[in-house]
């Protein structure tokens, strides 16, 4: 089998860009060809290692935010190289990964996403006679411009306009999907001008625009005045259908944001579903100006870069037009990937469309369930609270946990449910599951700033049954030590940690006005609680690591030695207010003690217990 790198067909950049995603490519029928992701999900650029079994390798550097595909004839490992060596993982066919901190300064590790089951692919993959398979050389597909009537520019205007913004399109396609667009045309096309809604609009633009055989008519309808509030911008019938149509909006709309929605549409055409992460192109509501500033780059999410790459490799090595000619293992894997970004958006129809349609080919799909870290939480109270008081050998039964080991389990479970969250809000996600999860009041439920967060995320009934079932978990012994510190970190995550310092202190100071007193105790576990949040979402406090070793000590300082209960006249004689030298004083040793807890620690002290950690803190 030949297999070799193939980059005649590109220039410029983004020549340089799929050079250093596609490892290799074979030309022969029984050729294993295979599709993998990998996402930057931290804040520095990563340079990855990636190697054939055939012995081709390159070094694909990828920016923060970004997901590059990888495609290969022969099974590949990627490599990087961290402070504490180079590690290595081998990628598994359409699969995702994302590099992610590992807890240690100038460390990553990979970490493969969850989207479903992957099957064994057939061998040989593609079936039919050596003729029918189109080698790699196809990688651009041809496309067609159609302007309506109430185009206002000439045709020499408007072909240049339109044709540079195809192959500014082009070039972040061949960067996700490892596909190309060709304009080999323009036309023109008549709308009806009392037609005032989008969709028959398009309806009238299929009637009328038959491209050729292999071609895709993309046409840009100025009929429509800018308008303000939600509305159509463009269109497409589904994965690999002939036409796409967009509005070309006012001229208020500066030509990144036309841009923008153009390659919104051409990933729908590619089979792409809308994305829960706010900074991908195929996030659900366009139009939210960020795009006016030309620094945003436009980017796919990494489960839309798999989708993409998946149909890209078909349309490449196939010669796949049509969603029907995909082979039944890529549309499994769509099948899955489509389900999961289903969940993440269900009041959202494109992602359920997408699935029936990858579904409905007689490919047998699993259902794949997306776990929710506060489900999580309480699915492990619900088994716990089942468990006998003490262990029953003979039943094989273990003891029922209680007090911190319950805390350390509860957490565990809701960050292992975090980490198959494929977006890039899933450490944020966690902190809110923890503050809502483990906390027995109304806190986050009535307060302003995160009570309709709180409510869409838990359910009056499915509070209830959790409530039921949680018992009485603890941190350092004290179950109201770990409420401050659960809710203190949701309301870090979920406004900012200064404002969830000015909450912890004005709880306090109201409890000192008649309340069970003011208590440092309390603060301190606030405190603890806001820098856990700032260390989870900088990625320092890995999900990977706390799903495997969390222990709510580790998180919390000592609270002997602190005064509690003190009336506000006791206060404000022993302590002033907060910009007073002597509870100043007393907020220092605070902090300083929870900067000397284990995760917090320099490098130097780190370094030792590495060798303890669990394997899923390493790459592998």
């Amino acid at each position: 089998m030949t297999i070799r790198l193939r980059a005649k067909s590109f220039s410029g950049p983004s020549r340089a860009a799929l050079l250093l995603a596609v490892v290799a490519v074979a030309l022969s029928c029984t050729a294993w060809a295979g599709v993998a992701v990998i996402a930057n999900h931290t804040s520095a650029i990563q340079t990855v290692q990636v190697t054939a079994e055939s012995g081709i390798s390159s070094a694909v550097a990828i920016q923060p935010g970004f997901s590059r595909p990888l495609f290969s004839a022969s099974p590949l490992h990627a490599s990087l190289t961290t402070t504490i060596g180079p590690q290595s993982k081998r990628l598994a066919d359409g699969a995702a990964y994302r590099i992610v901190s590992s807890g240690l300064p100038g460390s990553v590790m990979l970490k493969q996403i969850g989207f479903g089951e992957q099957p064994d692919k057939p061998t040989p993959l593609w079936r039919g006679e050596p003729e029918t398979v189109v080698g790699a050389a196809r990688w651009s597909i041809p496309v067609v411009l159609y302007v309506d009537e109430e185009e206002p520019t000439r045709d020499a205007i408007w072909q240049r306009r339109l044709t540079a913004r195809i192959e500014a399109a082009s070039t972040i396609l061949q960067q996700h999907a490892g596909v190309s667009l060709r304009v080999a045309g323009f036309g023109r096309w008549q709308s009806e001008d009392r037609t005032t809604d989008f969709l028959r609009s398009f309806d009238e633009f299929q009637r009328s625009v038959d491209p050729p055989e292999g071609h895709v008519a993309i046409g840009f309808t100025s009929q429509y005045v800018f308008e303000e509030g939600p509305r159509k911008l463009g269109g497409t019938r589904g994965s690999l259908r002939r036409h796409v149509m967009l509005r070309e909006w006012s001229p208020q709309v500066t030509e990144n944001e036309r841009l923008q929605l153009l390659v919104h549409e051409l990933g729908h055409h590619f089979g792409a579903a809308h994305s829960p992460e706010t900074e991908s192109v195929m996030r659900a509501l366009l139009g939210d100006r960020r795009q006016r500033l030309k620094a945003v780059k436009i980017r796919f999410d990494v489960a839309n870069t798999l989708i993409l790459a998946l149909v890209g490799d078909e349309i490449r090595s196939r010669g796949v037009t049509d969603a029907n000619q995909l082979t039944p293992w890529t549309r499994h894997r769509l099948a899955a990937i489509y389900a999961i970004l289903s969940a993440t958006l269900p009041e959202d129809p494109a992602a359920g469309v997408q699935a029936r349609r990858a579904g409905a080919v007689g490919v047998p799909v699993k259902p794949v369930i997306r776990t929710e870290p506060l489900a999580a939480l309480t699915a492990t109270a619900a088994t716990n609270r089942k468990l006998p008081l003490s262990a029953d050998p003979e039943r094989g039964e273990a003891a029922r946990l209680v007090g911190d080991d319950l805390t350390d389990a509860l957490v565990r479970s809701a960050a292992k449910a975090a980490m198959e969250d494929p977006s890039i809000d899933s450490r944020r996600r966690f902190l809110v599951a923890l503050g809502l999860g483990l906390d027995d009041s109304e806190t986050l439920r009535k307060n302003p700033r995160t009570r309709a967060e709180a409510l869409a995320t838990e359910s009056d009934a499915a509070r209830s049954a959790r409530i039921n079932v949680l018992q009485q978990p603890t941190v350092r012994g004290r179950n109201d030590t770990l409420k401050h510190f659960a809710v203190s970190a949701a309301l870090a995550a979920m406004t900012s940690s200064t404002e969830a310092h000015a909450l912890g202190f004005a709880k306090e100071a109201i409890d000192a006005q008649g309340g069970s007193g003011f208590s440092f105790a309390d603060l301190a576990a606030d405190r603890a609680g806001i820098r856990f949040a700032e260390a989870v979402l900088a990625g320092t406090a890995p999900l990977a690591w706390l799903a495997e070793e969390f222990r709510g000590n580790n998180f919390v300082p000592a609270l002997e030695g602190y005064s509690e209960g003190l009336p506000i006249e006791k206060m404000m004689k022993e302590y002033g207010g907060q910009g007073d030298p002597r509870f100043q004083a007393v907020i220092g040793e605070i902090d300083r003690g929870i900067e000397a807890l284990p995760p917090y620690r320099p490098l130097s002290l780190k370094l030792d217990a590495l060798h303890q950690a669990p394997a899923s803190f390493r790459v592998d």
